[in-house]
């Protein structure tokens, strides 16, 4: 497998591997906000949970100096626009920066797999680089080393990932935006086709649909739950809610609610039709996306939650998204 397949393969599992990370350095009190106070306070919770090199190296730690390794390179590829890259060349422990000296450590770095559990390419020889965005006069370092040199360094001011940061900042014009897709920021669909259809049916058929389904249909919070039981009461079980028979009735109700979530917040109708499961209908592929990308809903999936849990759900959940707008 090439270089850009082994990065491509790193970068696929640093989001769950940041999480983690996160719930670990919470009770450190690390908010993990990609800024340089971010560094200096994980150099802490690093030497606290690191004595010496070889602490690296154990199979009990090895998620946790994994998860290391990716939100280090990963604050720095967003500060700077750049991106992974996947260093398996001969020497590139020695290569790497910043340089260590230790022949017995670059060796135990050298036959040590770094990379992910299940890793489709086996365990591939190298360590993950990030590598700064062009035109910077940067370098790419790598943050298995950073690490390495945290932990020998023992710092108690600025360490080493502190200082890179500040040296990768200071050639840095624009600040980066606030979140990584992918990780705290959902991607956004491109425009469809089949979603603008679907909203100017509903929208057109919206006041027959409230003659077929009598109620105060007036856009107010106190609606959703009538709606809610009026869905309970037509579909009272999951296989009901998934019939075909009732998409003329779930059809309105979803996007009765979803305009009801996209008028309360700064929001937007999205289609995905990779999520689908075998067995849900069409309907599960129109959702409702908040405009700063932070959240997601389906307002199908709301009322079959809520189905499943044998509670309204769909109420709360509006409560909630308005209360963020």
């Amino acid at each position: 497998m090439d270089r850009q397949k082994l990065a491509d393969e790193w970068d696929d599992g640093i989001s769950p591997a940041v999480a983690g990370l996160a719930g670990l350095a919470e009770p450190y009190g690390v908010a993990l906000d990609y800024s340089a106070q971010s560094l200096r306070a994980l150099e802490h919770v690093i030497t606290t949970l690191f004595h010496q090199p070889e602490d690296l190296f154990t199979d009990d730690d090895r998620p946790v100096v994994r998860a290391l390794i990716a939100y280090i390179g990963l604050t720095l590829t967003h500060l700077t626009t750049g991106h992974w890259d996947w260093d398996n060349q001969p020497g590139f422990a020695e290569h790497a920066q910043p340089t260590l000296t230790d022949t017995a450590l670059l060796e135990r770095i050298t036959t040590t797999y770094w990379g992910w559990d299940h890793n489709p390419a086996g365990t591939p020889a190298g360590i993950p680089l990030a590598v700064p965005g062009d035109g910077l006069d940067l370098h790419p370092v790598s943050p298995l080393h950073l690490l390495f040199a945290t932990v020998i360094d023992k710092p108690t001011n600025a360490g080493p990932l502190a200082q890179t940061f500040t040296a990768w900042s200071q050639k840095v014009t624009t600040p980066p935006p606030p979140g990584v897709v992918g990780i705290d920021l959902l991607t956004s669909p491109p425009p469809s086709p089949v979603l603008d259809d679907w909203l100017a049916d509903r929208q057109r058929d919206f006041p027959q649909w409230a003659t077929r389904y009598p109620g105060n249909w007036d856009f107010t919070p106190e609606s959703i739950d009538r709606l809610t039981d009026l869905i309970h009461h037509h579909t009272p079980t999951v296989e009901a809610i998934n019939d075909p028979a009732n998409t003329d009735l779930l059809a309105g109700a979803c996007w009765y609610l979803g305009e009801m979530l996209r008028r309360s917040r700064p929001s937007r109708w999205v289609f995905r039709d990779y999520l689908t499961k075998p067995g849900d209908p069409d309907l599960a592929e129109y959702e409702v996306q908040s405009n700063d990308d932070r959240d997601v809903t389906s307002p199908f999936r709301l009322f079959r939650l809520g189905i499943t849990k044998g509670q309204p759900k769909a109420r709360g959940y509006y409560d909630r998204w308005a209360a963020k707008s």
